[in-house]
């Protein structure tokens, strides 16, 4: 049987989130390589690094926006860290086969990443919160108008 794959699916399954950003990350990294080859452009040899560790952040921000969706925020929240853990791994190798420069050759991107994995989780927490204090006040305003 096909699942069918639509904004819905998307939105509230973390794989597909991030198996669609580093699809376009992949396509903006080669294309970047492609144009560099050709001799249309001139960029740096850690250009995809760069790439890679924006769409990462872009992950991380998107992801925890996306979990607010979701009804059980536990398991989305297992899901999403297994997920950016192996998105972070797909795009450091991904970028160091593209740009030919190691982890250690390309500069400060280890701690890039270190940064990137803090800040998910800082996203992760924050979006928690809020929706934690959301609840709240609908619970008090359903409780407001019970009384009423």
């Amino acid at each position: 049987m096909m699942h069918k794959i639509n904004g819905q699916v998307i939105a509230n399954s973390p794989v597909y989130q991030a198996m669609l950003i580093f699809g376009v990350a992949l396509i903006i990294a080669v294309l970047e390589l492609l144009a560099n080859l050709a001799g249309f452009m001139d960029s740096k040899p850690n250009s995809p690094w760069i790439v890679m560790t924006s769409f990462i952040l872009f992950f991380a921000i998107a992801n925890s926006i996306l979990s607010l969706r979701t009804p059980n925020l536990n398991k989305y929240w297992l899901i999403s860290m297994i997920t950016f853990v192996v998105y972070v791994a797909c795009s450091g190798l991904v970028a160091s086969q593209i740009s030919g420069l190691s982890f250690d050759e390309a500069g400060s991107f280890r701690w890039i990443f270190m940064v990137l994995g803090f800040g998910y989780l800082v996203f992760l927490s924050v979006v928690r919160l809020i929706r934690q204090i959301v609840e709240y006040a609908i619970e008090q305003d359903n409780q407001l108008n019970q009384e009423d």
